[in-house]
């Protein structure tokens, strides 16, 4: 076979989108007249040039029909490249959403941080104040119960010194009572010695007088 006939034959089967765009939108330049020509310069007879013609005609036909049945139509890949530009924006905002969200927990995680810690410490602030007023208190209950009990031990030192000096006037009013009874008790006794000597004397004046009055 010629040489020119291989080059008809070798038709290509497997195309890109790109060329399968471009040969939807190609016209094939098929001139009938002059492969006939060619085949009839290079020893074909008119009928075998016209049916080799007719036989490739046919062959490109049916390669253009099947390329095409195997091709993406233009809304197809409009599509496919809307949704391939949608895919990778939507990965892009899911990227960037993520990124922000990890940016935001992060921020979130080390405020989280911070309030934990500034808590602690205020607990630990707290807790130190509370114990500095706990002992505060303490050392004030300490200091006023020493008072109270300084303040009872002077009351009862005063209560005792006012019972010993009532307990001494109660035993010098009993020694001087006492006392004085005896005095009286004393002078009594000189009053009835005294007054038994002048009975003794005025009887015994009176049994003087009486010899003489006989």
């Amino acid at each position: 076979m010629p040489c020119m006939l291989k080059s008809f034959f070798s038709v290509p089967q497997v195309f890109t989108r790109k060329t399968s765009c471009r040969l939807l939108h190609t016209n094939h330049s098929f001139h009938t007249y002059n492969l006939v020509k060619e085949l009839e310069l290079r020893g074909f007879a008119r009928g075998q040039a016209v049916a080799i013609m007719k036989c490739i005609q046919a062959m490109l036909l049916d390669s253009s029909a099947l390329i095409q049945s195997q091709m993406l139509s233009k809304s197809d890949l409009e599509n496919a490249t809307a949704l391939s530009e949608l895919r990778t924006e939507i990965q892009i905002l899911h990227k960037n959403d993520w990124s922000a969200l990890r940016l935001e927990t992060t921020s979130i995680q080390r405020e989280l941080d911070v309030l934990n810690s500034k808590i602690k410490e205020d607990t630990t602030t707290l807790k130190h104040e509370i114990q500095m007023d706990f002992n505060t208190r303490k050392a004030e209950t300490r200091t006023d119960q020493k008072r109270l009990e300084i303040k009872i031990e002077e009351l009862n030192n005063k209560y005792t010194i006012a019972l010993g000096d009532i307990r001494t006037d109660i035993e010098a009013v009993k020694w001087d009572t006492t006392r004085r009874g005896m005095i009286a008790i004393f002078g009594m006794g000189i009053c009835a010695i005294f007054v038994n000597f002048l009975i003794s004397e005025q009887k015994s004046n009176e049994s003087k007088q009486e010899p003489f009055s006989s």
